[in-house]
């Protein structure tokens, strides 16, 4: 197959892309959107609550945590392919022990312990592989990789004609054996680096956009304790950490529409609307993130937030809804900057730890989200949150301004 591609003259990447890619919908979608279709029958089936139900997806959270930090570093040391097999075979028997579950700790235990590795896998693994592959298009080639996440979403259709069909614990059987089907034969197609196939990195020693040093982005590479020494990096991981937490607000939408005095029918296309331009804003702002920098698009990414968070303060009408979703889907955009400017401020050969701590933290941020948004609600009004979300935002503008390459020399003379 690489013989084929070579005399074909198609950089192999790019295969490393698409595989990445489709793994990343179907694991995304079989382990994620699918959850939401089974949920009443399982609340139904077990006779508990679809609250307590619902807790093991939030218990996932605290899981994805423990599986991103653990690939991250699995990844570094044996590369992604076998971390992408281990990830989704044990997702693969969670999801079919989940179908045998009497008791809620089952729940917890299949679907939020076993069920999330595959997650992670494909999120940190995957992701860090294609950074390793690409030096320029880098942001295009992680865009494209992330991106397809959302496509995912192809898979609740499916969970719910099955259910329907055959039952829920049918269809988690069917959905598992097409997940395994299709990606375990792609995990043939990865190599781990390209020096693997006598290659280089896409673009290798060429200066990138959101590069300012004289030498190659190749010849930079941090160990794991120096990165994390950088204020760069915390000044990141902040960043990252607030960009995740706007999950909370789409979580409350209905709520915050209807206390707004809009019918909480609009909800579903405005959350639609947002979902489809936050894919597309993937493929579009890692792109454009490579010809003009990193910075830039976080910059315009959090002014686009900012904005968001203005039409919805002085919303009156059905289009300013349809505005925020335009605005704060496309400002979604900021979730495919950081792996690719971690490996360019970085180097590679620690990006799957880095990246596997900013992954887990953001997964916790996601998690702990709704509840804040939550209580400021109920505690203050509706605004309250947004309020809170927009001074932060200030906050990260502010850090971002001040965001500058880190430099090993000086580091090194530090420490």
């Amino acid at each position: 197959m690489t013989e084929i591609i070579k005399k074909k003259k198609v950089f192999y990447g790019w295969i490393i892309v698409a595989v990445v890619a489709l793994i990343n919908l179907v694991l995304w979608g079989v382990l994620s959107t699918s959850f939401a279709i089974y949920m009443p029958e399982i609340s139904e089936t077990m006779n508990i609550s679809t609250t307590v139900v619902s807790g093991a997806y939030s218990f996932g959270f605290a899981a994805f945590l423990f599986w991103c930090i653990l690939v991250g570093w699995a990844t570094d040391k044996f590369g992604a392919r076998p971390v992408l097999l281990v990830g989704i075979l044990l997702s693969a028997v969670g999801q079919v022990l989940m179908t045998q579950s009497t008791e809620a700790w089952h729940l917890y235990l299949t679907y939020g312990l076993f069920g999330t590795a595959g997650e992670a896998a494909a999120m940190v693994a995957g992701v860090s592989l294609v950074s390793r592959w690409f030096e320029k298009k880098r942001g295009l080639a992680v865009g494209i990789a992330q991106g397809f996440c959302g496509l995912g979403a192809f898979f609740a259709i499916i969970a719910e004609m099955t259910t329907e069909s055959y039952g829920w614990q049918n269809s988690v059987w069917i959905t598992t054996i097409v997940m395994v089907a299709i990606c375990l034969p792609l995990l043939l197609l990865l190599r781990s680096t390209p020096e693997e196939i006598g290659l280089k990195p896409f673009g290798f020693g060429l200066k990138g956009a959101d590069d300012s040093e004289l030498k190659p982005v190749s010849d930079v590479n941090f160990s794991f304790k120096e990165a994390i020494w950088t204020h760069q990096f915390w000044m990141i991981f902040f960043i990252g950490i607030v960009s995740m937490m706007g999950i909370g607000l789409s979580v409350h939408l209905k709520d915050i529409f209807q206390q707004a005095g809009f019918d909480g029918m609009i909800t579903a296309t405005v959350l639609t609307v947002a979902g489809i331009c936050a894919t597309l804003s993937a493929f579009i702002l890692g792109w454009l993130s490579d010809h003009i920098g990193r910075k830039k698009i976080l910059t315009i990414c959090f002014c686009m937030k900012m904005f968001s968070i203005f039409i919805i303060l002085v919303a009156s009408r059905g289009w300013h809804l349809y505005t925020w979703a335009v605005f704060g889907g496309m400002s979604a955009g900021t979730a495919v900057i950081f792996a690719p400017l971690l490996a360019d401020w970085y180097g590679t050969k620690i990006h799957g730890r880095l990246f596997g701590v900013f992954q887990g933290a953001e997964s916790i941020a996601g998690a702990a989200s709704p509840v804040i948004v939550g209580l400021l609600i109920n505690q203050f009004t509706w605004k309250a949150p947004f309020f809170v979300f927009l001074a932060l935002e200030v906050v990260v503008l502010i850090l971002i301004f001040f965001l500058r390459k880190p430099k090993l020399q000086n580091l090194k003379r530090a420490l």
